[in-house]
């Protein structure tokens, strides 16, 4: 899935496949964006937050996020235990489903 992406970087003065930063650019689109502490965060960053359009990427999402040891509140969660008790406010890390019932319902989409 990556392979369209990396195809663009060297156009972009990057190089494809290589990682640096932790997003495969060099030179100074590498050292745009605010400076990472040692865990690749800036300092005020703490959780993870994600918004996605289906379910099936949030629920990927939350999968790779539990795997790598987080635990992820949802509003359509991997368990029960992990819903979000209103998906307006973020909780620890949050994944947001945005096509399901509670924003869609009555509405086209």
């Amino acid at each position: 899935m990556t392979e369209p992406v990396n195809a663009k970087i060297p156009a972009r003065g990057g190089r494809a496949g290589g990682r640096q930063g932790g997003h495969g650019l060099r030179g100074e689109m590498a050292d745009a964006g605010p400076k990472t502490g040692r865990n690749g965060l800036a300092p005020a960053q703490k959780y993870v937050r994600g918004v996605f359009a289906g379910g099936t990427f949030c629920y990927q999402a939350q999968q790779v996020l539990r795997d790598a040891g987080l635990v992820v509140f949802s509003n359509e969660p991997l368990s029960k235990e992990l819903k979000l008790d209103d998906p307006g406010r973020s909780k620890g890390h949050s994944l947001l489903d945005m096509g399901a019932d509670v924003f869609t319902e009555g509405r086209p989409h």
